[in-house]
């Protein structure tokens, strides 16, 4: 969501202040967001493990 993005993008920030000493405010993050159905692992995709622990879940 854009609320979870928003505190990912803040806590680089703020991790990089701590590590190097302080950060320029202009210091640019980019995250690129991938869709589940895009990547995976085993033979399976992101988007068919969040489907399926659904529906075991269900």
């Amino acid at each position: 969501t854009k609320l979870e993005l928003e505190a990912y993008l803040k806590a680089i920030f703020e991790a990089f202040g701590r590590l190097l000493g302080g950060v320029h405010e202009e210091s640019y993050a980019f995250v690129h967001e991938v869709p589940a159905a895009a990547y995976g692992y085993g033979g399976k995709t992101q988007e068919f493990r969040f489907i399926s622990g659904r529906l075991k879940a269900a």
